[in-house]
């Protein structure tokens, strides 16, 4: 049994460090995770401005295409793009991709965060290897929607 100092002490970590979430793992069926439960949407900015898809737009030199659309990195840290090493990645180049499907898993302080996407599109280019070092705001992946 997990006491409150410790899930206090827990929280403060992850507000100390910047950190989505933290697991614990107490012998072999017992564990405490905690998450920051931020907003995809404002862990995972977007580099072009929302469509506005209430009202047709009908300008013929428009192009019909959606913008391209970057998943950046939320936190500083080493990216991972497959579950574990020599598993299937999470995503490809062609990739359909759903809002909330995870892409990468990104390291920082030894807690590994995984990475969702903001919204639904065709995965066009990883922009970061597997092993990486990550900045904030670094492109991760970039796709169409």
């Amino acid at each position: 049994m997990v006491d409150q100092k410790t899930i206090e002490s827990l929280i403060n970590l992850i507000k100390n460090h910047d950190l989505q979430s933290i697991e614990v793992q107490y012998g072999e069926h017992s564990s405490v995770q905690i998450s920051n439960r931020v907003p995809t949407q404002a862990l995972i900015p977007s580099r072009e401005a929302p469509l506005d898809v209430s009202k047709p737009h009908l300008d013929a030199s428009a192009s019909t295409a959606l913008p391209d659309a970057s998943l950046v990195a939320p936190l500083v840290g080493t990216v991972y793009l497959a579950p574990k090493p020599g598993d299937k990645p999470f995503v490809s180049s062609g990739d359909r991709i759903n809002k909330g499907d995870v892409v990468c898993i990104i390291e920082a302080m030894k807690v590994f965060n995984k990475i969702q996407s903001d919204r639904d599109g065709v995965v066009k280019q990883i922009a970061v290897k597997d092993g990486d070092t990550v900045a904030c705001d670094q492109i991760l992946i970039t796709f169409d929607s």
